[in-house]
Parts: structure tokens; C-alpha cells; sequence
């Protein structure tokens, strides 16, 4: 029986003061993070005037961008050089999400009419103090002002954030206005899935392809990005029923050395069942499908990332599973269970693909409290009984 969260169980995500509603980060994979400023389009609006579909730094109508001729034509010779080596600076993921910081800040300099670039003390300490107040994170904002640092770097400026002023005025904002522990994913375990596993419909090709979306997410501690991309040439089905799954480039290993991860039996099967009803001609393993005979949808792409919280909160709601899911929630139940079998850090990080213990000891932090509890109070108690 499907059970539907109530209001209070979601997070409800900050809403920009700056940002027309319904913008998201857009821009093409094949675009460039630094487009030369001289051939800026003035136009081609995502959803208003403010925000435009070219990278970082965005031309606004209206917006002050007060950059010297050498500045302009250092950061040309900088866009020629990578262009003729072809060098890709950036990630696809990076660069999309510096590109939607970026326009974050043109909408709030077109909106206050503010100067862009150079960035001035007083215009960025407004638009932080904004955002703090309409309920933003420290997280978020760290990645904003990371952003925003590098593209005056870019740009030949000072760094907005260099300053004893800036440093000053970050430390009393953190102090008492940002707390640095970010809020938890709920945890996607392995009872879970066991729940999602009695109840799929074996003749539904969209139960069998949610279902093993949670559970290669659990299985491979995978990201949502890892997920959406993985490919059937890099997935071992073996006649035994065990399978293997092998990661080329991700997120912390950009130069694609790979790692190759086992998947449990169940998954082995359901990965069975599903290709029997996925596109074939698609080479990604999971993909859109359409809601009725009348919708159409293209199964030749791979899945959309924003489309892998929905499905595990959707997941949690049909099988009746009292919290809320995210795009994290497999990683983060994943290192909970391995803490609570034994496993240590190392190993972890090693199933994660995570280069610090930082993470995996954050998401497993009450496990792992658990752990250390027993074995210092059971040690207690032994010696309390002589």
C-alpha cells in the first residue's frame, strides 16, 4: 500500500531572491565554462532577461562588467590556447554547476544593478547576507563563492575572497549564522531493499527498473551521476548468477583507472529481468519510460540525474517506507550497513571511491559510535566485575 509523506517530513529547498523561478543550470555539454567576453550573446534568455544561456561571464543588459583591454585580451589568449590544444578544463558536472552560480550572481547584480566584475566587498556581502536569509546552506554558498573566485581569476581581478575584510566578515557569518555539519541524506538500507524486492511487479517494466536503481545505488554506493551513466559493456553477468559492475571515470577519478565492484545476487537478477524490457539499442543501462501508451519518450538517451531522487522517494512511498529518499540515500545507508557488518574505513572508502575518510565517517558517524560504544563499555563492565 502506498503511504504519502506528509509536508513536514520533506526539505523544502531555499528559493532565490534573484533567480526568475524554473531557471535551472541548462547550457550544453559541449560548451566552454569561459567564453570570451568580447562574443557574448546579448540575448537567447533561458526564462527572462536576467539569466542567458552562455557561460561564465554572462553579458546582461544593464550589468556593469568594468574589465581593461589587456584583461580581455589575456583571457582571449587563455580561450585560444586550450581551444588549439584542445584542452577541456572542466568536468561536465563542474562546469555546469559554476555556470549556474554564475548567473545566480549576474540576476542579482542586473536586479540591484550592481557591478559584476570587478567584484566589490560591499555588492558580495549583500548578495551572501541575501541568500543566508532566504534559508541557504553553507555548503551551497561555499560552491557560489568558490565560483565567483575563480571566474575573477579568469578575468584578471582581485579575489573577492582574499581580503581581510572578506575573511573577517566569512568567519562572523559562520559563527553565527551557518552551522558547518550539513543535513544527512536519509539512509536507503539493506531492510529496505528487501521490502522493495517482496513487493515489485515482476510484469511492470517500471517497477523492475525502479527497484534495480536502488539497488545497483546501494550495491555501488554510487552517486546519482554514476548511476545515470553506467553502460551495459561495463556490467559482468555471470552464468553463477554473481555479477560485477566496472567504473571507468567518475567524480574522483577523472583519469578513468577504473574499479571493478561486485553486485549481490538479487540485483544480478533483477538486472535480468530489466533487460529484457529496456531499449536495446540504448548502450546506458537505465533510461525514461513512458507513463501511458500516449506519451512518448526518447529510450535511446541515458536517464536524467534529476530524475534518480524521485524514483527512490517515489520507491520509499509505494513500499511504505517512513522517510524521505534521496539521490545520496543509497551511499549513505550502504556505509551505515557495511560499518554495522564489521567493515572499516579503508574498505569503505574503497567501495565508495571516496579519497578521505571525511565522508564515509560522516555518513556512518552513529554506526560507528555504536561500534566504539560496545567495545569501551564492554571493556568497562570486565573490569567493573573483578
Amino acid at each position: 500500500m502506498s503511504r504519502k509523506s506528509t509536508p513536514s517530513a520533506r526539505r523544502q529547498r531555499a528559493v532565490s531572491p534573484f533567480l526568475p523561478q524554473g531557471v535551472g543550470t541548462g547550457g550544453q555539454p559541449g560548451t566552454r565554462l569561459h567564453s570570451p567576453l568580447a562574443d557574448m550573446p546579448e540575448d537567447e534568455p533561458i526564462s527572462g532577461p536576467l539569466v542567458l544561456a552562455s557561460d561564465l561571464p554572462v553579458r546582461v543588459a544593464g550589468v556593469r562588467i568594468q574589465l581593461t583591454q589587456e584583461q580581455i585580451d589575456q583571457a582571449l589568449q587563455f580561450m585560444q590556447t586550450l581551444d588549439r590544444k584542445e584542452i577541456d578544463e572542466l568536468a561536465h558536472n563542474s562546469r555546469r554547476g559554476m555556470r549556474a552560480d554564475w548567473r545566480h550572481w549576474i540576476a542579482y547584480c542586473a536586479q540591484r544593478d550592481r557591478q559584476a566584475l570587478p567584484i566589490l566587498f560591499d555588492d558580495l556581502t549583500d548578495f551572501i547576507d541575501a541568500l543566508i536569509e532566504a534559508g541557504y546552506k553553507r555548503a551551497t554558498l561555499e560552491h557560489i563563492l568558490y565560483t565567483l573566485d575563480r571566474a575573477s581569476v579568469f578575468w584578471g581581478c582581485p579575489s573577492p575572497t582574499g581580503t581581510r575584510e572578506w575573511k573577517a566578515y566569512w568567519r562572523s557569518r559562520c559563527r553565527t549564522h551557518l552551522q558547518a555539519r550539513q543535513r544527512q541524506a536519509q539512509p536507503l538500507k539493506d531492510d529496505d531493499l528487501a521490502r522493495m524486492l517482496d513487493g515489485f511487479k515482476r510484469t511492470d517494466p517500471r517497477s523492475i527498473r525502479d527497484v534495480t536503481i536502488a539497488l545497483c545505488a546501494y550495491d555501488l554506493l554510487a552517486r546519482v551521476s554514476e548511476v545515470v551513466s553506467m553502460r551495459w559493456e561495463n556490467l559482468n553477468l555471470d552464468d553463477d548468477g554473481s555479477a560485477s559492475y566496472v567504473f571507468g571515470r567518475t567524480k574522483t577519478d577523472q583519469e578513468g583507472v577504473g574499479v571493478e565492484l561486485a553486485l549481490s545476487p538479487e540485483t544480478a537478477e533483477m538486472l535480468h529481468l530489466w533487460k529484457a524490457h529496456c531499449d536495446p539499442a540504448n548502450p546506458y543501462i537505465f533510461h525514461a519510460l513512458p507513463r501511458g501508451p500516449k506519451h512518448q519518450v526518447d529510450t535511446t538517451r541515458p536517464l536524467n540525474v534529476r530524475e534518480i531522487p524521485r524514483i527512490l522517494d517515489r520507491l520509499a512511498r509505494t513500499y511504505g517506507i517512513a522517510k524521505t529518499l534521496s539521490g545520496h540515500s543509497g551511499r549513505v545507508g550502504a556505509a551505515q550497513d557495511l560499518v554495522g557488518e564489521g567493515y572499516d574505513l579503508p574498505f569503505i572508502m574503497q567501495q565508495g571511491r571516496w579519497k578521505s575518510q571525511a565522508m564515509p565517517a560522516r555518513y556512518a558517524e552513529r554506526e560507528l559510535a555504536k561500534v566504539a560504544g560496545k567495545r569501551r563499555f564492554a571493556r568497562l563492565r570486565k573490569g567493573r566485575q573483578r
